[in-house]
């Protein structure tokens, strides 16, 4: 329990930080045949952040996690192609600016160039997903390297348009 205190203050000094990155921002991408309506925040064709609405949840996709840290262990998870993780290990949570994340275990799949993508759930009537609409900033935090974006009052309208399109099921 104090290694996941200890975690959660180091991330907490990171979301002081936006994400100034050049070239990111939001942007939603149409419902097809392989996915749904997405929320996507990232540049060059990479996703960084992704939300995408699904017939009953919205996946929360976390893309190139690096530096994970095996709460259960004390260790530190390898980013390398080729790299496992021990059941269990991943946890995220969708941080909107207040309160405390609320840490949920965390599907884990490699990513293709480094590290982890990790993706979480929440019904599409969750508080937790539809603050997203309102929030200043947002972070998936994980228990490895973790940035907060900033949202401007166009990220939250077209957060708002992303929730108001897939509660009408798209």
């Amino acid at each position: 329990m104090k290694l996941l205190f200890g975690t959660i203050c180091s991330f907490a000094a990171l979301l002081s930080l936006t994400s100034n990155a050049q070239a990111q921002s939001w942007g939603l991408t149409p419902a097809t045949d392989v996915h749904g309506l997405q929320l996507i925040y990232g540049s060059d064709n990479r996703p960084v952040y992704e939300f995408e609405c699904g017939t009953a949840d919205i996946s929360v996709t976390n893309f190139g996690v690096t530096g994970l840290l095996d709460l259960q262990t004390g260790q530190k998870i390898e980013d390398a192609p080729g790299a496992v993780i021990t059941p269990g290990a991943s946890l995220m949570a969708l941080f909107t600016g207040k309160g405390q994340p609320d840490f949920l275990p965390a599907e884990a799949k490699p990513n293709t160039e480094k590290g982890w993508d990790l993706t979480i759930r929440f019904a599409k009537t969750d508080k937790r997903i539809r603050i997203l609409g309102k929030s200043d900033v947002i972070s998936l935090f994980t228990t490895g390297y973790t940035a907060a974006v900033s949202m401007s009052a166009g990220d939250q309208a077209l957060a708002r348009d992303f929730l108001g399109q897939c509660q009408k099921g798209q």
